[in-house]
């Protein structure tokens, strides 16, 4: 069985006959040294996975958050035309569910969704608490009507990649693409380092 450290994000190999027949397994993270619980579930604690659940290897996430159905409509549809594999959860519990379960490539969040500030959003603070090594392979995109799209200073206060007005949902494809590739950029040099060292 496979486990990851919540705190640090290492990925954790546990061997199936090392593992307790209903029991619990604690322990120590290696790297981090944080607290490791895994208490596995009753079948009848949780309910059955939907058939969509899995996505074939190499298939590029987008995970939309939006209440406003027009808005969220056109950016599924240009998502889709961009070659990611659309995701609208209905609500946060449901985003939350998918963003532990899955890699997104792409964020979409509107401002307002499920009528929260996104000073109360449990989807930012979730995305905030995420290890480095996870969310610099994400592109996390604020969408809202208060926002200029691509001022830089707006979405580092918002600890997301960039901001677009919902008046430039018509440009949203080459937001995007620009987004993608300016982030591609930043980190280039970086992850050349990292995987030269046998860290990424």
């Amino acid at each position: 069985m496979e486990i990851i450290c919540e705190k640090c994000g290492v990925k954790l190999t546990v061997p199936d006959g090392k593992i307790p027949k209903g029991g619990h397994i604690q322990g120590e993270c290696p790297r981090c040294k944080a607290r490791i619980t895994l208490a596995p579930q009753k079948a009848e604690d949780h309910d059955p996975l939907p058939d969509d659940f899995f996505y074939e290897e190499g298939v590029r996430l987008a995970l939309l958050l939006d209440s406003d159905r027009d808005s969220l409509f056109k950016t599924k549809d240009i998502a889709e035309k961009m070659g990611f594999k659309a995701i609208s959860p209905a609500g946060a519990e449901e985003a939350l569910f998918e963003l532990r379960s899955h890699h997104f490539d792409l964020v979409v969040l509107s401002d307002g969704f499920e009528s929260r500030p996104l000073t109360q959003s449990a989807i930012m603070e979730y995305l905030n608490r995420l290890p480095m090594s996870f969310r610099r392979r994400m592109l996390v995109a604020i969408v809202g009507q208060r926002f200029k799209t691509g001022d830089a200073m707006e979405a580092f206060s918002l600890s997301s990649d960039l901001v677009v007005g919902k008046g430039d949902l018509d440009r949203f494809a080459d937001i995007i693409k620009h987004g993608m590739a300016e982030k591609d950029r930043i980190y280039r040099a970086f992850k050349e380092i990292m995987a030269e060292l046998g860290r990424e």
